[in-house]
């Protein structure tokens, strides 16, 4: 009884006609074993391992393989877009992204194989910001926002209708959750002098944030002046400087004296 038993393997890269492929084969007896790869038009590789026996007859694994991207910048249409893939045997692994019609980027990253199917995870990515200063309603507002992924960070202020500013600052994420720290800012001053009741007194403040700076300035009742100056923040608490000044004393008209004669 023969038996034959011989070994062989070729390959084929030719880059005038795009002819890619290659083979090995092994026989020993009725027992053959091989594998073959062709580069498809497409530029994927199909790779093909096969064995043949009296026992189990022809068995054939196909085993593709690819990889491929491609992106889109059309600013008339205003079509962004990009995507890269591979492909291992059943191993999938990929991404795209794509600018929304409101200018956010989603971003996608995906796998699939036998043991785990397809799995994705989407990526938003946007920053946005406006600014409103409506002279004739008092609307003044602002706003900037960004994230990438889970974080989250922006802030916004409007202006109040006392005047004063309302200024947050805010974050996200999930590990810390969200999380805000405000910034009041506002500035104001009043004066009044009443000659009829007496009534004379003044009161300028600031803030910004924490720290807080102003003075007032009171007429007693026996016409001394109290000025105080004060400020307050986290460090150093709240402080005041008292001062007084003396009343003002007016001089006793002179005695006038008349002679006669």
């Amino acid at each position: 009884m023969a038996h034959p038993k011989y070994e062989y393997s070729y390959s084929v890269a030719d880059g005038h006609t795009g002819d890619n492929k290659s083979q090995q084969e092994s026989r020993d007896g009725d027992a053959v074993h091989g594998e073959y790869s062709l580069v498809e038009a497409d530029g994927s590789v199909r790779k093909v391992q096969y064995s043949a026996d009296d026992h189990n007859g022809f068995n054939a694994i196909a085993h593709p393989k690819y990889e491929y991207s491609y992106s889109v910048a059309d600013g008339h249409s205003g079509d962004n877009k990009s995507q890269h893939e591979s492909r291992d045997g059943d191993a999938v692994h990929g991404e795209y992204s794509l600018v929304e019609a409101d200018g956010s980027v989603r971003k996608v990253e995906y796998s699939a194989d036998d043991h785990n199917g397809f799995n994705a995870i989407a990526h938003p990515k946007y920053e946005y910001s406006y600014s409103v200063a409506d002279g004739h309603s008092g609307d003044n507002k602002s706003q900037h926002e960004s994230r990438d992924g889970d974080a989250v960070h922006g802030e916004y202020s409007l202006v109040e209708a006392d005047g004063s500013v309302r200024k947050v600052e805010y974050s996200a994420d999930d590990h810390n959750g969200f999380n805000a720290i405000a910034h009041p800012k506002y500035e104001y001053s009043y004066s009044v002098a009443d000659g009829h009741t007496g009534d004379n007194k003044s009161q300028h403040e600031s803030r910004d944030g924490d720290a807080v700076h102003g003075e007032y300035s009171l007429v007693e009742a026996d016409g001394s002046v109290r000025k105080v100056q004060y400020s307050a923040d986290d460090h150093n608490g709240f402080n005041a400087i008292v001062s007084h000044s003396a009343p003002a004393h007016h001089a006793a008209p002179a005695p006038v004296l008349l002679a006669h004669h």
